[in-house]
């Protein structure tokens, strides 16, 4: 099955499948042709995957997600490129840490870091189980920044 959804997550991250998710999860009428997550025409702010090493850290963890849920955290990502502020239902900032904030959909988590003005790093993505921000993902968000630096 590991094998299977890795197939599965490449194919969604390529450009043309992204085009064809993002058409189907929008219900998007025009015709309007969408690259992908690293090539939106029309985004007003830059969204990176954390990577180490080059190897894609933030991509894995969408094994443990299912299809749907990878649909919703990448339909997440660019709403949040797309948003001309990034601001509550979508975004909640954090105080005390140096995570900048989550952008927030449903049970779906993704802790973010501003690089700067329109640019940001995306740190960790997580099902959220309880009303707080589990500590365990905080800290993986914030071991992975600290190697970014």
């Amino acid at each position: 099955m590991g094998k299977n959804k890795n197939i599965f997550i490449n194919f969604l991250l390529s450009v043309g499948a992204f085009a064809i998710l993002y058409k189907i999860i929008t219900r998007r009428k025009n015709k309007t042709q969408i690259q992908g997550i690293y090539g939106l025409p029309d985004a007003l702010r830059e969204m990176i995957p954390y990577e180490e090493n080059g190897d894609d850290i933030f991509k894995k963890d969408f094994y443990n997600f299912t299809p749907s849920e990878v649909g919703i955290i990448l339909r997440l990502i660019i709403n949040a490129r797309k948003a001309p502020n990034l601001c509550m239902p979508m975004f909640k900032p954090f105080r005390g840490s140096k995570i900048t904030g989550e952008l927030r959909d449903k049970n779906i988590r993704i802790l973010i870091y501003q690089i700067d003005k329109d640019k940001y790093i995306l740190l960790n993505a997580f099902k959220k189980k309880s009303n707080e921000t589990p500590k365990e993902h905080i800290r993986i968000a914030e071991t992975r920044l600290s190697r970014y630096e």
